[in-house]
């Protein structure tokens, strides 16, 4: 009788993004839901949930200024595809995000989310948003929740490209004289987990979360 030789099946890479969490009749695309997570070295993007390393990623402690500048500036990645697919249509992001402030002024800021593609040398931006702008007077902190629509160009993917989040942070200070008056940092959740962080803090806050999520479109081939 001949031996029968044992047959090894690859595992398949969320990368290639062959399922959908749920399609979009309307816009005629399959839609997956990505995780933004903290994690050792570089944070990652992932439709896992998985326990993040940092609960909260955010800035240093910075003055403040007359005009806004960026303070926050964090990537997160997926694994290079392993199949060619089309980003197009309107994604979806459930962004929470916090603010420290002290002093005796009122410091502002926003987030801007940038979802790109990149190649391994070159980004190319598919599409921007910009979440609410709030504020901080004193030493008070301020949290906030929102979903925020995101138009996506366009956009092919080769085998080995990479879908990038970029989420950048502005901040100023409207009463600000030379030498400065305020500090603040500022930062995201990025916990699939949920677990409580130093200021967002879901198991007594009603309205805050530590996880970020957001939901990209993919052109079904019908």
């Amino acid at each position: 009788m001949a031996e029968v030789m044992p047959v090894n099946f690859p595992l398949p890479s969320e990368s290639a993004v062959a399922s959908y969490s749920y399609t979009d009749v309307a816009e005629g695309t399959g839609v997956t839901v990505f995780n933004l997570v903290g994690a050792t070295g570089d944070n990652i993007l992932t439709t896992q949930t998985v326990y993040a390393d940092k609960i909260e990623e955010e800035s240093a402690v910075t003055d403040t200024t007359s005009a806004y500048v960026k303070i926050f500036d964090v990537d997160y990645d997926l694994s290079a595809f392993n199949m060619p697919k089309t980003i197009e249509g309107t994604g979806l992001l459930n962004f929470s995000q916090y603010g420290k402030g002290s002093g005796d002024e009122t410091s502002w800021w926003y987030f801007t989310i940038v979802v790109k593609k990149y190649d391994g040398s070159t980004e190319t931006t598919i599409g921007t948003v910009n979440s609410s702008t709030l504020s901080a007077t004193g030493v008070h902190t301020t949290t906030n929740l929102e979903l925020l629509p995101i138009t996506l160009s366009q956009t092919h993917f080769a085998i080995g490209d990479i879908l990038r989040v970029t989420v950048e942070g502005y901040i100023k200070d409207t009463d600000w004289i030379s030498g400065g008056r305020n500090t603040l940092k500022i930062g995201i959740g990025q916990d699939p987990m949920n677990r409580d962080g130093s200021y967002l803090i879901p198991s007594t806050n009603t309205g805050e979360i530590t996880l970020n999520k957001i939901y990209i479109p993919f052109k079904l081939d019908l």
